[in-house]
């Protein structure tokens, strides 16, 4: 019967493993009264007198800020506007008027319509011109949540003395 290499190699190390343990309790130490003493007196304290210094609790920084969800709202059909009942900056919400289309030879006046709850950052028409299909109408962007895109450089200053 053949003993593999990595089981003689495991037992050699249970061996030296096992003789390295027992030796341990073999030897008999005690601590000295004298060795205690010298343990007490190596123990040092280092007091270190500090000063405060007023730091800044603000940042400088510069940067903008970006809607997380901008849309232009497009007309679906092409026709002469009517009604814009709100302008640039106006806040709207979902499924209120942006725009009205007048179409000639129609009856129905249709209706472009904010899709979510937003700030009107442009309004793209004005009462009397004519919005073709696919134009836009106004862009629209939710302003919650708005994300806040800024580079903040730390500089250090470095004093010599």
């Amino acid at each position: 019967m053949k003993i593999k290499q990595t089981y003689k190699t495991a037992a050699i190390t249970a061996f030296f493993l096992a003789i390295w343990m027992v030796s341990g309790s073999l030897v008999d130490d005690e601590v000295s009264p004298k060795s205690e003493s010298s343990l007490a007196t190596l123990s040092s304290v280092t007091v270190l007198n500090s000063q405060a210094i007023l730091k800044s609790k603000s940042i400088r920084a510069s940067g903008f800020t970006e809607a997380d969800k901008f849309i232009n709202v497009r007309a679906e059909i092409g026709g002469r506007v009517v009604s814009t009942p709100f302008k640039q900056g106006d806040y709207v919400k979902e499924g209120d008027l942006i725009c009205q289309l007048y179409i000639a030879g129609r009856e129905a006046y249709p209706k472009i319509v904010a899709p979510f709850s937003g700030y009107l950052e442009s309004l793209n028409v004005d009462k009397g011109d004519y919005l073709n299909t696919g134009g836009t109408c106004a862009s629209l962007i939710d302003s919650n949540p708005m994300l806040l895109l800024s580079l903040i450089l730390l500089l250090k200053k470095i004093l010599l003395t």
